[in-house]
């Protein structure tokens, strides 16, 4: 699974189906063929909360 959060995620409607598009289309290996693209469940905190995560551990 790869989330993609912050202002990525709200660059247009269809993003994440795009970018899905191409990591199935581009893909080297079955495994990362499988890979599902989704829009974080942080939205815009999502880079914050991983940037303060980061400094205090």
């Amino acid at each position: 699974m790869i989330a993609i959060g912050g202002g990525f995620s709200r660059v247009s409607d269809d993003y994440i189906d795009l970018v899905q598009s191409a990591l199935t289309a581009s893909a080297a290996h079955d495994y990362s063929r499988a890979a599902r693209v989704v829009r974080s469940g942080l939205g815009d905190e999502g880079p914050l909360i991983g940037a303060a995560a980061f400094v205090l551990r």
